[in-house]
């Protein structure tokens, strides 16, 4: 278990809603560490290496960060096949095989928004942490240090 992951934890613990230190979210960053919280009820905040907004629902991290949807990396294949390059379907079928290696090297992070705040899962190696507001428990966030990701 990641040293780093459990230190940005620690540091997150009771933090306020939307309300994370300036330090821990660049040392995130500089380490290569996600961190995943929820905003409002209808949106995933990851911050950290990465910064970016999802969908409530699932989604996939590798070492490289978000994983696109495979129907993105498809619709791309379709859109480099119908060019007129050399080789664009050999292309297109490479970033296929590309999506397929990273996926098998990536963890699936679901995120729900219930009455009782944001409820985060995965079966990949994770520390959580307690988001407060107005100091009630607000959420659950969860820090996932890519690095402990498979290659």
């Amino acid at each position: 278990m990641s040293q780093i992951a459990e230190d940005i934890a620690r540091r997150l613990e009771n933090s306020e809603y939307r309300e994370f230190p300036a330090d821990v979210i660049r040392l995130a960053k500089e380490n290569n560490v996600v961190i995943i919280s929820g905003l409002s009820d209808d949106i995933i905040d990851l911050s950290g290496v990465i910064s970016d907004e999802v969908s409530p629902g699932s989604f996939r991290l590798s070492r490289d960060g978000l994983l696109e949807p495979l129907s993105q990396v498809l619709e791309q294949a379709i859109e480099t096949t119908q060019t007129a390059w050399d080789n664009a379907e050999e292309n297109a079928l490479s970033s296929i095989r590309a999506w397929m290696a990273a996926r098998d090297a990536s963890i699936v992070v679901s995120g729900k928004f219930s009455d009782d705040g944001w409820v985060f899962s995965t079966a990949g190696v994770h520390q959580s942490f307690t988001i407060l507001e107005d100091g009630e428990v607000h959420s659950r966030g969860l820090v996932i240090d890519l690095c402990e990701l498979n290659a």
